[in-house]
């Protein structure tokens, strides 16, 4: 399975990773006042969040590490697109060999 760091992933964030968004997020707004409005990330009703995976490590990805506390859970969804249109979460199981195909259902 190829997957491009510009792809959609699902994570369930942490206390510690959304402190740190909102914490960002401020500090952007000081800069940005037109975002005041505006949300630094979204939930659904089951905790999980959207983010392009590039900007997910950029924002989080320094409080990764061993022993420290995760920003988000450590199990991820990944959202494929079929057709450049449709996209599904893929759950992959670790050492997998699936393909699209396989997990079509």
């Amino acid at each position: 399975m190829r997957f491009n760091v510009n792809d959609h992933v699902r994570v369930r964030l942490t206390d510690a990773g959304r402190a740190e968004l909102i914490r960002q997020h401020a500090n952007l707004v000081t800069f940005a006042p037109s975002l005041s409005g505006t949300r630094p990330f979204e939930e659904d009703a089951d905790g999980w969040s959207r983010h392009q995976l590039w900007k997910l490590m950029r924002d989080l990805g320094a409080l990764c590490g061993a022993g420290r506390e995760l920003p988000f859970e450590t199990e991820i969804e990944i959202e494929e697109e079929i057709g450049g249109a449709d996209t599904r979460p893929t759950r992959l199981e670790p050492n997998s060999t699936q393909t699209r195909k396989d997990n079509d259902s």
